[in-house]
């Protein structure tokens, strides 16, 4: 999609860009053959393959994610105190400590990627 941190990556990296609407753009692009490839991310596809069971639509094997392209948990917090936030951190931990993300994520066949290890803030 134009203007999105995917494709200024891979404009920054000489691949040949065609843009698009929306990410569901791209898989239909690809399902319909006017593209050979996309890039788009892994829960989209994921999804994508839920609500389309029968799809050729999926990851390669060996996928790893673009450093570039990762991000970790983040939460907002409108008018939050210190107590707010260090109770917010705490439970975002556990729920990443319990695998309770890569649990749901591989209901749908989605890969999991944990957060990138900058511990949370």
């Amino acid at each position: 999609m134009v203007g999105t941190i995917e494709h200024e990556w891979l404009a920054k990296h000489d691949f040949r860009v065609s843009v698009f609407a929306s990410q569901e753009d791209i898989i239909a692009a690809i399902e319909a053959r006017e593209i050979a490839v996309g890039a788009t991310n892994p829960v989209t596809i994921g999804w994508y393959r839920h609500e389309h069971p029968s799809t050729a639509i999926g990851i390669p094997d060996g996928f790893e994610l673009e450093p570039a392209l990762r991000w970790s948990v983040s939460v907002g917090l409108r008018r939050a105190d210190d107590a707010l936030v260090a109770a917010v951190d705490t439970a975002v931990a556990q729920v990443v400590e319990q695998e309770i993300p890569a649990h749901i994520y591989a209901k749908y066949g989605i890969p999991y990627f944990p957060p990138s290890g900058q511990g949370l803030q």
